[in-house]
């Protein structure tokens, strides 16, 4: 056929229906024709005269005749679906209007279903139009919502009897519904008449309608469809309203688990039913807290998912995969259309495919993934949506304990098989496994005797053990990379969720054995995966002996305290014969590299996976391999390992010297990206260096490697921070990780190195970039506090003005770095100021003044401002107090932490003002210059003693009244005795759970305060504190014994003691008598043997 034959064709037919056809009879043989037309196998080249065609469409009365309707629908649909024209919005929205129309005449029973199909198709290529109808379509009495409501079987037979069939009305009404619902789940304006009211109301009558259904009503074929597409519209109505998906799970999953495996092999089949939630206890999700940041400035990043958005839809993540392992396809084939003058025929064939068995096999085939598909779409958008709380109740119907024949997610990523459809099981279970931890932290699974009761947490831990030995067996089947990455992934989002350490072992070796493998994979993608796996692996916080046998990791009573579990756990240095083997593309390139005899021990101890990272980033037993690179994103991920290492240095601490050949050429790297994880990396290195050198405990040869890596090092990180093209983030990080050096090496480096190190950082003070020059000066506040600079005054007072010139900058950051740096520089101070060295009067000037400006800052400034200003106020001598101006700015800086205490919601904040005047309150000078400041902080730090909602802030507090004289109590002795017993009474009266575990310490310190106020009493005071305990005696003796019989042998010295001073006090009246009786009957403690 000639290609210019089918526009020919189309166009002397369209122009005869454009400006010729005027009677019915022509109009509908017209119609035949061009809906006979081979729209398939070939193109229209002039798409103009298509839309030309359809825009005369709405010339045709909308109370013709019902056979010219329904031709004309079916052609709509034909000329949209199978030439992939661009219809502008304009011409679709007349069509949309004309078919409506249509639609409301009497006879549209008649053509119904074909006038629903078309308006499906133009919705789905004009969202505006589905949104600006959707409030007529699916209202409660709209054309749509009387097919699907509760009596919706009742209506069909009654209404369509002769002309539709029920399947066919569910097929077309469901259709039409679920393109308006996509077009409503990616419109982000609020549309009339569709509240969320009637949203679920649309859900609930999908939901009733799918519990009506049984598939032996219909055609598998026609149950199929319309299953498919009400799995589709409870997919974006649970996008759209999360809160219906809340109220309605057990449904949802009930009718999601019922055709997530439909026609597979092996599996029972169900029909939909409502879940019921787990009969065990759920316990509140366990608060996680974070683990300490570090002292690098920069923590090991966690891997976060993408956050999930409610308007974007499953399956345009899923156009993004490819199903490789497809084997079933549809060949074009010219259409067969015929239309009889009789009703019956009115409703045209869905298939434009021959009737060929093999074609139709593939056809079902494929229907029968969509449904899958759907299924499993729908319950990622459950796991997504529902509250975890919630959802945790129904893990036992989608992830089982034991083998199962029934619908599970672990059934379909083993028996499915369509990729696409195992790769949407495994981005369900990714979806149910984010941010689990706090549920699973519960689990157990250790061997135990017999018992008739199974407790939850061992449910719990079989359901984790089951489902790591189902993706280990999937990991080892797959042939799909596609999903190979996705099972990788799914694991790799398992790992930090899993306690280990409460779980028989055994598991990680399971899947280890395999990624070990998957690590040296060629392809990019897998590598990647696979290095995620385990660098959650080596991340988790508590590590079992067999995550340490497998990674060998060298195990040391500081890192590994615990008893081996199982000691016959096989190392994996390397796979036995007994192994099984796995079939998979490694690289095809062997470093084959001479290893010196001196060299052969080293490469021996060396972890698996360190020289795995350190080969990804070129460097092979201490030498520089000359071979292509992996791809930057394997490289980089290897950085990210590295990183992660260093929570274990004795893994790096004998290979310093390969990892700083790792680091140069990564940071000579022309990726950017690899540079800026190269300086990170270098940041987490160095600080895990200084830390493991800071311990009391550490060898000559560890201080001679650490000094070797830094000398190796420096050269390139003095050169890229010099080199004004290069980013000025990764300069700023470069400098960053200078600041992690360690007083150790530094203090070992030649004069001239160290000369250079504070040269290059003062120029980088002056930087344009806000966050070079802030990092530098960090870097410099750091070395203020080495023995060798903090004596040396030049160096204090230079770092000093180069702060106070950045600290008022607008950039937010550099104000926090600047703030932490000079308070950094006053701790310098603090230490030097017994040796009669003090800075410059006019800049000590300028440091407090710059402070309190600072406490009227963002509250990331104020935290450092207020500790950085109570160790100001303690430099401040008895002549400075003495001079007027000094006087004045030290009541300022009074009247400035006193405010912020009672009236920052601060926590930290409140925290270093009460540290900062107990601090104070421990000089004697600021007492004896009678300067009244403690009028104002003695009731401010009682308020927060009882009143403070954070336990934490109150021991600071109570640790302030340990001031050293009586006379410095003045005569707020009574009320400070009456605050600490009033507090310690109030210590059991929780409002915030997450205070209990600083309860103890608490009363501790409100024990100890009590004692050192008693230790300090006078023979006029005894009456007044008899007084204000006598109330309290009973649960304050009651607190006190617990606090002492629980206490260190320190404590219970300090408590003792002052009860010994109070039986020493010499009494003058009978009634000072008696109140020490009664307070030795409260305080002398009760010792419990």
């Amino acid at each position: 056929m000639e290609p210019q034959f089918l526009d020919d064709q189309f166009n002397c037919l369209a122009i005869k229906f454009i400006f010729v056809c005027e009677s019915s009879s022509e109009l509908n043989s017209l119609l035949i024709d061009l809906n006979g037309l081979d729209y398939k196998s070939q193109r229209i080249q002039n798409t103009d005269s298509i839309v030309q065609f359809l825009d005369s469409i709405p010339k045709i009365s909308v109370k013709s005749d019902p056979n010219i309707i329904v031709k004309t629908c079916h052609l709509i649909k034909q000329l949209i679906n199978k030439q992939k024209i661009f219809l502008p919005e304009q011409v679709s929205s007349k069509v949309i209007q004309w078919i409506l129309n249509c639609c409301d005449q009497k006879s549209c029973n008649l053509f119904f279903c074909e006038a629903i199909d078309a308006l499906s198709v133009l919705f789905k290529i004009n969202s505006y139009a589905a949104v600006q109808h959707s409030s007529k379509l699916l209202s409660t009495n709209g054309i749509l919502m009387k097919f699907i409501s509760k009596n919706s079987t009742e209506n069909a037979q009654k209404s369509f009897v002769h002309e539709n069939t029920p399947q066919e009305l569910y097929k077309s009404t469901l259709g039409c519904l679920e393109a308006i619902l996509m077009c409503l789940t990616e419109n982000d304006e609020e549309v009339d008449g569709m509240s969320n009211e009637h949203v679920q109301l649309i859900g609930k009558s999908i939901i009733n309608l799918m519990f009506a259904l049984r598939q032996e009503a219909f055609p598998e074929v026609d149950m199929i469809m319309i299953a498919t597409s009400s799995l589709n519209c409870l997919k974006f109505i649970i996008q759209m309203d999360s809160e219906f998906a809340n109220e309605n799970v057990g449904e949802l999953l009930g009718i999601a688990k019922s055709f997530m495996l439909f026609s597979i092999p092996d599996i029972t089949q169900s029909a939909p039913s409502k879940i019921a939630s787990s009969q065990q206890a759920i316990m509140e999700p366990l608060a996680i807290r974070p683990p300490n940041k570090r002292g690098g400035g920069l923590t090991n990043k966690s891997r976060k998912g993408k956050k999930h958005n409610k308007k974007s839809s499953t399956k345009q993540n899923l156009n993004k995969q490819e199903d490789s392992s497809r084997t079933y396809g549809f060949k074009d084939n010219q259409s067969s259309f015929c239309l009889n003058s009789e009703f019956p025929a009115y409703r045209t064939s869905d298939s434009d495919y021959s009737d060929n068995e093999h074609n139709r096999e593939s056809i079902n085939r494929h229907k029968q993934n969509k449904l899958r598909v759907a299924s499993l779409s729908m319950l990622s958008a459950i796991a997504g949506n529902v509250e975890k709380k919630i959802l945790f109740g129904y893990w036992h119907s989608l992830l089982s304990t034991e083998e199962t024949s029934s619908a599970t997610l672990v059934n379909s990523i083993l028996k499915d098989s369509s990729p696409r459809c195992r790769i949407l099981a495994l981005q369900a279970i990714i979806q149910l496994l984010k941010n689990s931890k706090p549920f699973l932290i519960q689990a157990e699974n250790k061997d135990k005797a017999p018992s008739t009761f199974t407790p939850f947490a061992v449910t719990l831990g079989n359901m984790i053990v089951f489902t790591y030995e189902k993706l280990t067996q999937a990991l080892i089947k797959e042939g799909d990379l596609t999903v190979l990455a996705q099972i990788l992934k799914c694991i790799s989002i398992l790992i930090p969720a899993t306690p280990f350490h409460r779980l028989r072992s055994g598991i990680v070796t399971g899947f280890v054995k395999y990624v070990r493998l998957l690590v040296r994979h060629k392809d990019p993608t897998i590598k990647v995966a696979a290095l995620i796996v385990m660098g959650n692996l080596i991340s988790i916080p508590d590590m079992t002996s067999e995550i340490y046998e497998l990674v060998e990791i060298p195990k040391t009573k500081l890192e590994f305290s615990w008893k081996i579990i199982d000691e016959g756990i096989r190392t994996a240095s390397g796979i036995t014969s007994q192994d099984e083997f796995v079939d998979l593309e490694f690289d095809d390139e062997e470093v084959e590299i001479e290893v010196e005899d001196d060299k052969k021990e080293e490469l021996i101890k060396m972890s698996w996976l360190l020289q795995t990272v350190l080969e990804n980033l070129g460097v092979f037993n201490g030498c520089v391999l000359k071979i292509p690179s992996p791809a930057t994103s394997v490289r980089i991920e290897s950085l990210q390992i590295l990183s992660a290492m260093t929570s274990h240095f004795l893994l790096l601490k004998d290979h310093l010297n390969s990892i700083a050949m790792a680091l140069i050429t990564s940071l000579k790297s022309v990726q950017l990206d690899e540079k800026n994880y190269a300086s990170r990396t270098l940041d987490f290195v160095g600080s895990s260096i200084n830390l493991y050198l800071s311990k009391d405990k550490k060898n000559i040869q560890d201080l001679d490697a650490a000094i070797e890596f830094w000398l190796s090092i420096i050269p390139s990180v003095v050169e890229r921070i010099q080199d004004l093209t290069q980013p000025p983030l990764l300069r700023a990080s470069l400098a960053d990780s200078l600041a992690n050096i360690g007083v150790h090496v530094f203090e070992k480096l030649e004069h001239q190195k160290q000369i250079l190190l504070i040269s290059i950082l003062t120029g980088c003070s002056y930087d344009e970039d806000s966050n070079v020059k802030s990092s530098a000066i960090r870097a410099l506040a750091v070395y203020a506090l080495f023995p060798s600079l903090r004596d040396d005054l030049c160096f204090i007072e230079n770092t000093i003005e180069s702060i106070l010139r950045i600290i008022k900058d607008e950039n937010i950051v550099t104000r926090t770095k600047a703030s932490w740096s000079l308070g950094n520089v006053v701790d310098a101070l603090l230490m030097i100021r017994d040796d009669n060295h003090t800075i410059n009067e006019r800049l000590f000037r300028e440091i407090f003044v710059s402070t309190i400006d600072a406490t009227n800052d963002n509250d990331r400034v104020k935290v450092n401002a207020v500790r950085m200003l109570g160790n100001l106020l303690t430099l401040l001598t008895s002549d400075q107090l003495n001079d007027q101006s000094w006087s004045k700015v030290f009541n300022e800086s009074i009247l400035k932490l006193h405010d912020l205490l009672l009236n920052c919601s601060n926590v930290k904040v409140k925290w270093n003002i009460c540290y900062a005047f107990s601090s104070l309150m421990k000089i004697s000078r600021f007492f004896e210059l009678k300067l009244k400041w403690t009028s104002l902080v003695f009731p401010a730090l009682c308020n927060v003693i009882k009143t403070s909602p954070n336990f934490k802030v109150r021991i600071n507090a109570s640790a302030a009244f340990t001031i050293p004289s009586r006379e410095n109590f003045g005569g707020h002795f009574i009320d400070i005795w009456s605050c600490l017993l009033d507090a310690l009474e109030q210590s059991n009266n929780l409002t915030d759970f997450n205070e209990y575990k600083h309860r103890d310490t608490l009363q501790d310190q409100l024990c100890l305060s009590i004692s050192h106020v008693i230790s300090v009493a006078t023979i006029d005071d005894i009456v007044s504190m008899k007084n204000e305990v006598f109330p309290l005696i009973d649960i304050t003796k009651q607190n006190w014994n617990r606090v002492f019989n629980r206490c260190l042998p320190e404590c219970q010295g300090k408590i003792l003691t002052a009860i010994e001073v109070l039986k020493t006090i010499e009494c003058k009246t009978s009634e000072q008598k008696n109140s020490i009786e009664i307070l030795l009957s409260c305080f002398e403690p009760i010792e419990k043997f």
